[in-house]
């Protein structure tokens, strides 16, 4: 942290400790552009779902929404920080709200030592979750 004194104001500047590295962001920027090949690249193998590793479990179910937020003209997946109400409470999770239908899909995550090693659909986050279904 790094103080500044302007003129009798003082002025707290945090230097932010980024807590999500490159392969955490890039995996959430390819749910964005909705690039399921690039994830099938980007998650590991032993990704859990509900504390069970799998990974093209979780790709088939992410593949899924992808082809409903198309149906509705999605085009890109806007992202925005939630935490979870309900059975996780508390935890971090990303909403992805399509850029033109306003659907929402949140994902529970957890990174440790810079590996994104959950994720898993929560059904509770703060904001206006809405589960994207077909019409």
């Amino acid at each position: 942290m790094k103080e500044k004194i302007n003129k009798g104001k003082i002025t707290l500047n945090y230097q932010s400790s980024n807590v999500h590295d490159d392969k955490s962001e890039n995996i959430f920027e390819a749910i964005s552009k909705m690039d399921i090949v690039k994830l099938v690249n980007l998650i590991d193998e032993d990704i859990n779902i509900n504390d069970t590793p799998c990974k093209y479990t979780l790709l088939s179910e992410i593949k899924e929404l992808f082809d409903i937020f198309q149906s509705k003209g999605d085009t890109y997946l806007n992202q925005s920080e939630g935490h979870c109400l309900h059975c996780s409470y508390g935890s971090i999770t990303r909403i992805f709200t399509g850029n033109n239908s306003g659907h929402q899909y949140s994902l529970k995550y957890t990174i440790k030592d810079n590996e994104v090693i959950e994720l898993m659909q929560c059904n509770y986050s703060n904001g206006h979750h809405l589960k994207a279904k077909q019409e």
